[in-house]
Formats: structure tokens, C-alpha cells, sequence
């Protein structure tokens, strides 16, 4: 029985060596095809354990990698399949790396998945299928196409895809309870943000410099709308906003007191119109009543016969009236002069008639 055991201990660190070599061998292809030297023995990646994401390095577990670091190594041409299936940490950005987004759908440890500020293009893959992915970076690249549906994936920390070319909606992403890094900017990215995005933002929020977005409620974390470029509270389905209510009132207030005072003037103008027709109906009514009853009643005045008139009763009132006029022509004015303080008032001037 330990005889049929000897080769089976003897196999495995063989075969565990050749686990590590066929993980390190992706990355070999990687530096070849950027005409770069190693920087490690062929097979032997597991022994840059630097942890220095400046510096070429990896993590390994039992032989496998599980972590790769491959920061700002002038990387180029396009990436081999990765068939990497114990891999958790996969950092190659700021390199030259171009072609198609490598597919991740069969990296079920992956947990964060960095590949920024390369030249990618051609639209992203999908990413269901992952359980443990957690951080997603895919920045300044030259992705087009839509956003993916992260609808399996809740416990999403970190999305990074600003400065691509891509267009259409944002998903719903309002569901990840977890999530506070957002970058979504500099894109072409279209439509209403409304009940889209995760309300509990809080390290970083970036949608800005996508024409097409717009908010109505606006009710999202002020970490989202930092910037110079908006997201505009405009678009098709906002309705109108409402007009500022102090003019409203300084108008309304305006237009009742332009109606109180020409009800005023009217009423004013009235009321002197029925006054006016008072006194014409009522002048009218009295000249009517006087011709219509004195004057008819109304009898010519005739000489006073009561008395007789003779001659000497014409000769003794034209005497009686020269005699009045004789005393009011010598009649002189009377002027009173005040005495100074203490005196006698004296009169001087006092009207009289001469005797």
C-alpha cells in the first residue's frame, strides 16, 4: 500500500510545479509579445512576490496565482486568453495594451478586475457569471458600446469607466447598497439618471461630461455633480420648472390694485353720472311744475290803486328824496385813533351830518 502512495507524493509537487508554470506562461506571452525581457526565471513567476504595484509582481497560494501586478510596464499588443482560474487581483493598467477587452466570465475568484489607461476597444464583456467580483476599472480606454447589466452582482464596490466612448443608458445600479466609488464621466452616455444610481456615494461620484444626461429630481449625492460640467436638470421627461414666485405675487398684487382702482373709478364716475341725473330731473320737475300750475295761476301785477295819486303827493316825495341825497353827499368818514398805552382814545374824523 505505501508503495502505490510513493508515486502519488512524489507526483504532486511535480504537478503543482507545473500549475505555476502554466499560470506564469500567460504572462510570458504577455512580455514576449512587448519584446521585454523577464524579469523572472520561465515558470518561476511566483517567486516576485514584491507586492508593489510600481514593480512587476504576484501573489501566489499553493503554486497558483492569485494576484498579478503589472503597473507601468510599456506592455503592448493585444492580451492572450487568460486562463487564469485561481486569479483574484488582476492590475495591468497604464500600459500600452490594445485589441479586444479580454473575457473574465471564466475567472470565478475574480474579485478586482484593473485594466485603466490602456488602448482597449470594441465593447465590454459581460460580467455575470463572477460571484466575487468587487472592484471594476476600465477608465481611459477606447471602449464603446453600452454599460453591461450588473443585476447579479449587488455587492459592487467600485465601477471605473470614465473616458470611453460609450453610449446609451446608465443601468440600474440603484440597488447596490455597498457601492461609494462611481466614475462614469467623459463618455457619450444618454438619457434620465433618475432612480439609476446608488444612493450612499460617498467617496467619489463622477457623471459629468456626458452631453446626453440629465436629471428632474436631482436628488442624488452633491459628490455626483462636482465639476464645471453638470448634469443638467433639463430634458424630456422634466417637467417645466416651476417660475420664480416673487414676480408672480408682484404681479398679481399689481394687476388687483390696477382692478381695485378702475372699479373705484367706475363706481366714483357712476355714482356722479346718477347725482348729475338727480338734479337735471329734479330742476326739470320744479320748471314743469312752475309752468304747469304758477303761471297759470299766476295773475299780472297791476298799479296799486289803494292809494291816490295827486299831484302834491308826487311834489313831496321828489322833496323827500333830494333831501336824503343832500345829507348821505356831505357825510364825511370817521377814523378812530388809538391813544398811546394808558391815554384817553380820542376820536378824530367822526361821522357825522352837518347840522
Amino acid at each position: 500500500m505505501l508503495l502505490l502512495l510513493v508515486p502519488l507524493l512524489l507526483l504532486f509537487p511535480i504537478a503543482n510545479g507545473q500549475t505555476e508554470a502554466v499560470d506564469c506562461a500567460v504572462f510570458e506571452t504577455i512580455y514576449r509579445n512587448s519584446n521585454i525581457t523577464l524579469p523572472w526565471n520561465p515558470g518561476r513567476c511566483c517567486s516576485l512576490t514584491y507586492n508593489n504595484t510600481q514593480a512587476t509582481s504576484f501573489n501566489c497560494e499553493n503554486g497558483r496565482i492569485v494576484g498579478a501586478f503589472l503597473y507601468q510596464q510599456n506592455l503592448r499588443r493585444p492580451l492572450p486568453a487568460l486562463d487564469l482560474t485561481e486569479i483574484r487581483l488582476l492590475w495591468i493598467y497604464n500600459n500600452k495594451l490594445s485589441g479586444r477587452v479580454p473575457l473574465i466570465s471564466n475567472l470565478k475568484e475574480m474579485q478586482s478586475f484593473h485594466i485603466g489607461i490602456n488602448d482597449f476597444e470594441g465593447p465590454l464583456p459581460s460580467f455575470s457569471g463572477l460571484p466575487n467580483l468587487l472592484l471594476i476599472d476600465v477608465s481611459r480606454n477606447r471602449i464603446n458600446g453600452t454599460i453591461p447589466s450588473f443585476q447579479d452582482r449587488p455587492d459592487l464596490l467600485q465601477l471605473t469607466q470614465k473616458g470611453n466612448y460609450l453610449t446609451g443608458n446608465i443601468p440600474d445600479l440603484s440597488f447596490r447598497p455597498y457601492m461609494s466609488y462611481l466614475e462614469l464621466g467623459s463618455s457619450n452616455l444618454t438619457g434620465n439618471i433618475d432612480g439609476q444610481m446608488p444612493q450612499q456615494v460617498d467617496t467619489l461620484c463622477s457623471l459629468v461630461d456626458n452631453p446626453g444626461l440629465y436629471s428632474c429630481k436631482r436628488n442624488l449625492t452633491l459628490k455626483c455633480f462636482i465639476s464645471p460640467n453638470m448634469v443638467p436638470q433639463t430634458g424630456p421627461e422634466c417637467p417645466l420648472p416651476p417660475p420664480p414666485v416673487a414676480p408672480i405675487a408682484g404681479g398679481v398684487i399689481g394687476g388687483l390694485a390696477i382692478v381695485v382702482a378702475l372699479m373705484a373709478a367706475l363706481f366714483y364716475i357712476k355714482k356722479r353720472r346718477r347725482r348729475s341725473e338727480a338734479v337735471v330731473e329734479g330742476s326739470g320737475k320744479h320748471r314743469n311744475d312752475e309752468t304747469d300750475n304758477d303761471l297759470l295761476n299766476k295773475k299780472p301785477l297791476l298799479p296799486d290803486t289803494s292809494t291816490s295819486v295827486t299831484p302834491e303827493t308826487l311834489v313831496d316825495r321828489d322833496q323827500s328824496l333830494k333831501e336824503t341825497t343832500h345829507i348821505l353827499s356831505i357825510a364825511t368818514p370817521v377814523t378812530l385813533v388809538l391813544p398811546p398805552s394808558g391815554g384817553t382814545p380820542r376820536t378824530s374824523k367822526l361821522d357825522h351830518a352837518a347840522s
